[in-house]
C-alpha cells in the first residue's frame, strides 16, 4: 500500500486545523533603538526596545541592567511615532496589570508589547455571601432572609443584563415569594475581570410593590475576593 496520499492529506487536515500564531513585538532597528532609548536614558545599550508588529508607531522601551548601567526606574515605558516620524513618550507604568481599556492603548497593541492585560471576555456579578464572580447566576442571596432565584438573564455581557425571577423572604413572620425584575448595570474593572457593579430590583406585581416595596431600589456589588 502507499501511503503517500493518506499521509499529505492528513498533513493539509493538521495544518488548516491549526491556529494562526499571535503576533509578537519585533527587535527594534538600531535607529529605532537609539531614537526610543533617547526618550528615557542617555544610554543606548542600558535599554531594550522592542516595536509592535501590529502597528509599528508603539515601540516599549525596557531598562537593562549591567555593571555600566544605573538603574532609572522600575517601569517601562511606551513611545509612540507620530506622523514627524519623531517618537516621544506615550505611556508608562511600574507593571502590566492594569487591564488594557485603562489604559491608551489600543487593546492588541498592549497586550502584544506586554503593557497590560486583556479584559475578561464576560462580564460577571458577585455573590456578596462568597465574594465570588459567578457567570449568569440562577440564583443570588439578597440578604439575611431572602435570595433572588430562578432568575432567567437576557443580554447578559452587554451594557445592561436583565433577568425576571423571584424573591423568596422569609423569617419568624413573614414568608413570601414574588416575581420581581433585575437590572444589572454600571460595568466596572475589577482587576481585568469586568463586573456589574449595580443590581436594581423591581417587583412584577403592583401588589407587591405597596406591600414589600422597601425591598426595591439598587444595590452597590462590590469587586469579589481575588483568588
Amino acid at each position: 500500500m502507499n501511503p503517500g496520499p493518506v499521509a499529505v492529506a492528513f498533513c493539509s487536515v493538521i495544518l488548516l486545523a491549526a491556529p494562526a500564531a499571535a503576533s509578537a513585538a519585533r527587535p527594534a532597528t538600531t535607529e529605532e533603538k537609539a531614537a526610543v532609548s533617547s526618550i528615557y536614558t542617555p544610554y543606548p545599550e542600558c535599554s531594550e526596545v522592542v516595536v509592535s508588529e501590529r502597528d509599528p508607531r508603539y515601540a516599549r522601551w525596557d531598562f537593562v541592567p549591567g555593571d555600566t548601567c544605573e538603574p532609572t526606574g522600575n517601569g517601562f515605558g511606551i513611545a509612540r511615532r507620530g506622523a514627524n516620524g519623531v517618537w516621544r513618550d506615550y505611556y508608562q507604568a511600574s507593571d502590566n496589570g492594569d487591564p488594557c481599556p485603562l489604559t491608551p492603548l489600543p487593546t492588541e497593541v498592549g497586550v502584544e508589547l506586554r503593557a497590560c492585560r486583556r479584559p475578561s471576555r464576560h462580564i460577571y456579578i458577585t455573590n456578596f455571601l462568597s465574594e465570588r464572580a459567578l457567570f449568569k447566576p440562577r440564583q443570588l442571596p439578597h440578604g439575611a432572609h431572602s435570595f433572588l432565584g430562578a432568575l432567567r438573564w437576557r443580554s447578559w455581557d452587554r451594557r445592561v443584563a436583565r433577568a425576571r425571577g423571584v424573591l423568596d423572604y422569609s423569617d419568624r413572620s413573614v414568608t413570601f415569594k414574588a416575581p420581581i425584575r433585575l437590572r444589572a448595570s454600571r460595568v466596572r474593572f475589577c482587576g481585568i475581570r469586568r463586573i456589574y457593579s449595580r443590581l436594581t430590583l423591581t417587583f412584577v406585581r403592583r401588589a407587591d410593590h405597596d406591600r414589600y416595596g422597601h425591598f426595591e431600589g439598587p444595590l452597590r456589588m462590590r469587586c469579589p475576593t481575588p483568588r
